[in-house]
């Protein structure tokens, strides 16, 4: 994220921060249900695993607490390890010694073998099923191959090294997210000693979705397109057409459709922009045509346009409420020129206080809505017909959807070419929050209806089956711990925990609460190591600590050894799948303040005394240590904008390093976090 000018930053900021509301507004916390009594259960041999005392079935809201198949035997649990058979079954699965077959599905249970990965339901829940028929439940890591990170003594993480790792700890999928090339080939036997090729994985498949240059969604009714992908893709489909360990291929992640971090555009405002013969436009213009049933006076009454037919619309490059942003979209990536979204956010702000007209209508956001499906249609519908023509045995694995821009529209059409829906629901912190619920005002008009969901974890699944009907899912999500070097404020986006403790109790409640539902058949995990510090190997600079292990690739041991007992934890949800999942997941409440269940961020907002209404009442609802270290965050990059001609990453890690309070435990701290040192800033300015 680029900085430029401090001012309108600074009265954004106190605007929305100090705003104290009036009147009612749902405040984040206002959603968040109560979590369900802790069942009644003993733990006589203290092993960290209980029985029922009541004798009822396992409880599927505290499988920790309930699934203890001895509990008088302390080396018996569902996460003891039964490497042989010696008459004893450890972990309770009903099998004595190992008990999956060569990709890691549970012999326990046969279904039809057809020599590929599918998915099945079996019973109430869904599954993966191996190529020899039995249940698998996907547990993978990504995040190594995107980046130059390094291993403990130094060497790069080559991805049979990293797959050895991952096993280590109970990984049971390589989860990596440039696999294209770095897996082929696997029949040559290159992974190291001890980790067969048998080890699942999928690829992701990089078709060109937007026009970085101009942050624009390019047009995929362009017959140059589909030759593109079939081109780039066809050889390796042919080449893995038999691979009985790749899963499948995804669309890639976090595709933008609706106003997002990636363009301040709607992809109806990017079909409006292209050429007047361009074949998305025309396909743009056919859409209007139908839906106004040829009646150029309907379009002209809700668009206050003064068209004499449909095909005026071919000279236009954009129709209705002027953008606040201008003409550019961002730069399509997690980077963009904040000094343009600022004056937008300032200029338009001012203007949605005095005068509705300048926001989207209800009627033309739900037409946007509507439009999406159809580029939609063309892009999954394209990619999945030349999966199925080369690789018709493998599964297309969804496209990793950001909910918080997620269309409910482009949902579906992703679901109707998928096995299995996925999605990437990583908790915000409020000031991301409060970004995206500006943006929604001012780019969409504040309507919600056509948004996919506004929560993670427990509302998450509901709102998506809610959509796309009864499909498994799997989900990809990290979570950010705040007592290591990282500065934690690139992009800025997420929430913190302030310990490698609070991180674990909140890994381990969302991991349990995933697991509950029937629908959930994978978990990925964002990352195996953290963020670099600085900017990766393709210039981009993302700065978290997401990591199981750090950018050196040293392991935080806490996080990794409670992470590698939880892999364990779906075979205890094997023994239930005669059980229903509950209906909705409860959220779990953290002493840190986070919680597992939905922050409902986006509310129905209309002008800007109610934008301000919400941001206070939000504002309030935050933990202390979430509002100071969000303060913290803001500061930092306000201090690049007051030296603009200091190498600003310097900067800000100066600054970060002389100010930051890992763990803030009363208000008195937050004054030495925000309290910037003059002197300091006067003798690094002497510098480059």
């Amino acid at each position: 994220m680029r900085l430029h000018k401090p001012l309108p930053t600074i009265i954004f900021i106190l605007l929305a921060a100090l705003a104290s509301p009036h009147g009612h507004a749902l405040s984040t916390m206002a959603h968040i249900k109560l979590p369900p009594p802790p069942s009644k259960y003993s733990d006589f041999d203290g092993d960290g695993y209980g029985v029922s005392t009541d004798g009822g079935a396992i409880d599927l809201y505290n499988l920790r607490q309930t699934s203890d198949p001895d509990d008088f035997n302390a080396q018996i649990h569902p996460a003891a390890a039964d490497v042989s058979k010696d008459g004893i079954d450890q972990n309770g699965d009903g099998i004595d010694g190992p008990a999956f077959d060569q990709y890691g599905g549970w012999i326990g249970a046969q279904r039809e073998a057809t020599g590929f990965f599918r998915v099945e339901k079996i019973d109430n829940r869904w599954w993966f099923i191996t190529p020899e028929g039995h249940p698998f439940f996907q547990n993978g890591t990504s995040g190594t191959g995107h980046t130059k990170r390094r291993g403990p003594e130094g060497q790069e993480y080559a991805p049979y090294i990293y797959a050895q790792a991952i096993q280590d700890l109970g990984f049971n999928t390589v989860g990596l997210y440039d696999t294209t090339r770095n897996l082929i080939p696997l029949s040559e036997g290159k992974w190291t000693k001890g980790f067969p090729d048998t080890r699942p994985y999928f690829i992701p498949l990089w078709a060109s979705h937007m026009n970085h240059k101009t942050g624009r969604v390019i047009d995929f009714f362009e017959p140059e397109w589909a030759e593109k992908i079939a081109k780039s893709y066809t050889p390796l489909l042919q080449y893995h057409r038999e691979t009985r360990n790749l899963m499948g291929y995804s669309y890639g992640l976090e595709h933008h459709w609706f106003p997002d971090h990636k363009s301040q555009n709607h992809i109806f405002d990017d079909y409006m922009h292209l050429n007047a013969n361009a074949p998305g436009k025309r396909i743009l213009i056919e859409f209007m045509r139908d839906y106004y049933q040829n009646d150029i006076a309907q379009l002209n009454n809700e668009w206050d346009s003064n068209l004499y037919d449909f095909e005026e619309l071919a000279a236009l490059n954009a129709l209705g409420p002027k953008s606040f942003f201008g003409d550019n979209g961002w730069s399509g990536q997690n980077e963009f020129n904040l000094s343009t979204m600022i004056k937008g956010i300032s200029k338009g702000l001012f203007y949605a206080a005095w005068n509705k007209k300048s926001l989207l209508t209800s009627h033309q956001s739900t037409l946007k809505e509507k439009f999406a499906a159809i580029p939609a249609d063309k892009f999954y519908g394209t990619i999945h017909d030349l999966v199925r023509q080369y690789a018709p045995n493998h599964l297309l694995m969804g496209d990793q959807q950001v909910v918080i821009s997620g269309s409910k529209s482009v949902a579906k059409v992703v679901a109707k070419y998928s096995d299995v829906y996925s999605v990437n629901p990583y908790p915000t912190n409020f000031w991301a929050s409060l970004f995206a619920q500006t943006l929604l005002l001012l780019s969409s008009g504040g309507y919600t209806d056509g948004l996919l969901s506004t929560g993670f974890g427990s509302d998450l699944v509901s709102d998506i089956t809610h959509v796309i009907g009864d499909k498994p899912i799997w989900v990809e999500f990290g979570v950010i711990g705040d007592d290591t070097e990282h500065f934690n404020d690139v992009p800025g986006n997420f929430s913190m925990l302030p310990s490698q403790q609070k991180r674990t109790e909140f890994l381990e409640a969302l991991y349990d609460l995933y697991l509950q539902s029937d629908q959930i058949v994978g978990i990925q995990y964002y990352a195996w190591n953290d963020q670099p510090t600085g900017r990766d190997s393709k210039g981009q600079e993302e700065n978290n600590q997401f990591g199981l292990n750090s950018h050196e690739g040293k392991s935080y041991p806490l996080i990794s050894s409670r992470y590698k007992e939880l892999n364990t934890w779906w075979l205890t949800r094997l023994r239930t799948t005669h059980q229903q999942g509950p209906k909705y997941l409860v959220p779990v409440k953290m002493p840190s303040g986070h919680s597992t269940g939905s922050i409902k961020r986006l509310e129905k907002i209309r002008n800007t005394f109610e934008l301000l209404k919400w941001a206070g009442s939000t504002w309030k609802g935050q933990d202390l240590y979430s509002k100071v270290k969000s303060l913290e965050i803001q500061m930092n990059k306000l201090s690049e904008l007051t030296f603009p001609d200091i190498k600003k990453f310097k900067l800000a890690q100066f600054l970060y390093q002389l100010n930051a309070q890992h763990t803030v435990k009363n208000i008195n701290d937050v004054n030495k976090v925000l309290k910037l040192p003059n002197a300091g800033i006067i003798n690094l300015t002497q510098h480059d």
